[in-house]
């Protein structure tokens, strides 16, 4: 199949069928081939469907844990920003002296479940592709928390309100568990690229219809600030906007802090490594919110390099990437934490890697999300 994206500047690598996928899903068709084959994905839909259906049925219903929830998740199948929202609240929890424990799933982990449910805390030995990128990142940047990881979150919820060790669960990527009662449901929404082509899965990228944002206590809109790029947006980005709801809505933008050089704990700031040439990778469901960031402090990589989402990155990847780095004469990398954490150790990138640091910053109605989490609180006084 061919790879959609014309720009010259552009790579992207990792699978062929990825990348077709991923314009298809975000773009939409752009000939009568991608046409008809879009169409032959919507007619697997409904088995989707059925399998989600199915699930749901079969899970128990209504888990109770006893300790307060609040769920950080989207309608789609990444992209929003939902890892630096979880640690925005979690911060906000920790400095009002709570013990927060955190419920997620490890995405992309290769490591299965086992039959107990265990803390997880990183060590020396701890690999990535054990626990998944997430959860390590979230135990780096919070060593006190402990973090349950499990795909089955009802398990998990269970195992950790019987430990006894949190005040308050922060549940990621939960709004799809409809079987667990959470005092607090968060819903995140990508403004620049609300949901894709607006198909459900696996014709887009949608985990099911818009119209279950009814489920949601309060939205964010991440991103903000950036355009909308294009018809198909703009329809499933109206349709948000249409339903009558009384639900919150907040505006937030992925704030970038500065460089940092993690293996020496270096940090720089921008105009520093200014007018330096420069390769950027990352491997996110939205690669174009990194290099968007990049774009917001006048950074213009000689190259985008892009991966498909939580990629594990080998040898023979670096290997390349350095003859990158050879033929365009290139001063430094610049990436993000998550794939920071990904790249192997058994052979390095031969010029200095810098991780852009950024943060979720709520820029309209802050005090809204303030006050729904005291709400929380207040439910739970007696007992926390």
């Amino acid at each position: 199949m061919k790879i959609r994206n014309n720009a010259i500047n552009i790579i992207e690598k990792g699978g062929n069928f990825y990348w077709y996928f991923w314009h298809l899903g975000n773009e939409g068709p752009k000939g009568v081939l991608d046409a008809v084959f879009l169409f032959m994905l919507k007619c697997l839909i409904p088995v989707y469907y059925f399998g989600v259906f199915m699930k749901r049925f079969l899970r128990p219903q209504n888990i109770v844990g006893g300790f307060p929830v609040i769920s950080v998740g989207n309608l789609t199948m990444g992209g929003t920003g939902k890892t630096p929202c979880v640690e925005l609240i979690v911060r906000k929890l920790l400095d009002k002296k709570l013990r927060v424990g955190l419920l997620t799933g490890g995405y992309a982990r290769t490591s299965k479940d086992n039959k107990k449910i265990v803390s997880y805390s990183v060590g020396e030995n701890s690999e990535v592709k054990d626990i998944g990128d997430e959860p390590y990142l979230f135990s780096k940047h919070f060593p006190s928390i402990p973090i349950f990881i499990s795909r089955n979150r009802a398990k998990s919820l269970s195992e950790a309100t019987q430990k006894r060790q949190c005040d308050i669960f922060i549940m990621d990527d939960g709004f799809q568990y409809h079987n667990i009662e959470k005092d607090l449901e968060i819903l995140l929404v990508n403004k620049r690229n609300p949901f894709g082509n607006g198909s459900l899965f696996p014709a887009g990228f949608l985990r099911e219809p818009v119209s279950s944002v009814k489920r949601a206590d309060l939205i964010i809109f991440t991103h903000c600030g950036e355009s909308i790029e294009n018809s198909g947006f703009k329809k499933s980005f109206s349709a948000l906007l249409k339903q009558p709801s009384k639900i919150p809505v907040l505006e937030s933008v992925h704030k970038p802090l500065h460089f940092e050089k993690f293996d020496m704990g270096v940090k720089y700031r921008t105009e520093e490594i200014a007018n330096r040439r420069f390769l950027s990778l990352c491997s996110l469901a939205d690669p174009l919110s990194f290099e968007k960031s990049l774009e917001k402090l006048n950074f213009e990589p000689i190259k985008k390099l892009r991966f498909p989402d939580h990629y594990i990155y080998k040898i023979k990847d670096i290997e390349w990437l350095n003859t990158i780095v050879e033929k365009e004469n290139i001063d430094f990398v610049a990436t993000t934490e998550k794939d920071w954490v990904r790249l192997p150790k058994e052979i390095k990138i031969s010029v200095p890697v810098l991780c852009l640091i950024m943060e979720l910053k709520i820029t309209r109605s802050e005090e809204i999300l303030d006050n729904m989490i005291n709400k929380v609180l207040d439910k739970y006084k007696n007992e926390i």
